[in-house]
């Protein structure tokens, strides 16, 4: 949003700072499940991505054998998946909890993820189910007299409420619009290169737009928008200056992302283990060396675009 601010109004934006942006609209958006993959084994270890990617195989045979009895209790789920839609939004539902983790990593966190489910495994000598069902419980603070509800059509009512202050209000209705009128970047399972299952495609989310905004949103309206959204920003090439693209490389959404210098002007930086919008706060003593200069060179690029040449004045 900041690059385009700067596309689209140079006359009253002198320079942008865009962390993490994505400027590539696409449909299908299979490289975030790739990267969530990679950066689960990259921070925390072989072993942990093994145990999740062997959660989703298992519990996919389970589904295909009508087996689903494990699932409700490894998962503490209000309602057994015996409505066929229940089955991708289960599965996409619990691979975007493990998003969220990755997304805003920070150092620690998916370490810590990853020691809970390698304890549940291995010292209380649990299947890759129930491990990694056990940490998706301890992550959603489900308790005994409590439960995950994880139906489609509840999620449905849930954001088709507009009523001001309700949840969907406060959380994703909004979002969930832009994908369908703008953007998509539908997060699906369709790589055979990630962790999380095969079950969730472009025709789940499709579905989603449809229910929630009163059957408004064909494929083809979709795909006409997305290729509108590109046309009008320039995608991958923004004609653009004054604009530095930050990205960390464990962030999901950063292959939709300028990754190389655009002109002499808007320079791209990817900083190494880093996630989403990791740069956009305060310098601190817990940031990595490669954090710290590409901290840096940000203050410098803004400085320099508002006119503040003397660096050690401020």
């Amino acid at each position: 949003m900041a690059a385009w601010m700067r596309k689209k109004y140079p006359h009253l934006v002198q320079g942008a700072f865009s962390s993490s942006g994505p400027v590539q609209a696409q449909i299908d958006f299979f490289e975030y499940k790739e990267v969530m993959s990679r950066s689960i084994e990259r921070v925390g270890g072989d072993e942990c991505a093994e145990i999740i990617g062997n959660a989703f195989t298992d519990m996919e045979i389970l589904v295909e054998m009508n087996n689903t009895d494990r699932i409700t209790n490894a998962f503490m789920l209000c309602s057994d998946l015996e409505i066929p839609i229940d089955i991708p939004h289960f599965f996409y539902e619990v691979s975007d909890i493990v998003a969220g983790l990755v997304q805003s990593h920070r150092a620690g966190r998916i370490e810590r993820a990853c020691e809970y489910i390698l304890n549940e495994k291995y010292e209380n000598a649990k299947d890759d189910i129930e491990a990694f069902g056990a940490w998706i419980v301890h992550n959603n603070a489900v308790h005994e007299e409590s439960c995950l509800d994880f139906s489609y059509a509840n999620n449905i009512i849930k954001y088709r409420d507009v009523e001001w202050g309700s949840e969907a209000n406060q959380q994703m209705r909004q979002w969930i619009y832009q994908t369908c009128a703008e953007f998509a970047w539908f997060q699906t399972s369709n790589s055979p290169n990630q962790i999380f299952g095969t079950t969730y495609g472009v025709d789940y989310f499709l579905r989603i737009c449809n229910d929630l905004y009163d059957n408004s949103f064909s494929e083809e309206l979709i795909t006409h928008n997305v290729r509108r959204t590109n046309y009008q920003y320039g995608a991958f090439r923004p004609e653009v200056t004054n604009v530095v693209f930050t990205n960390g490389d464990l962030d999901p959404w950063h292959p939709m992302s300028v990754l190389t210098d655009l002109n002499e002007h808007s320079p791209s930086i990817i900083t190494p283990l880093a996630a989403h919008v990791a740069d956009m706060g305060a310098t601190s003593e817990n940031d990595s060396n490669e954090m710290r200069a590409t901290k840096l060179r940000i203050k410098e690029l803004v400085r320099k675009w508002v006119g503040i040449l003397n660096y050690d004045e401020y």
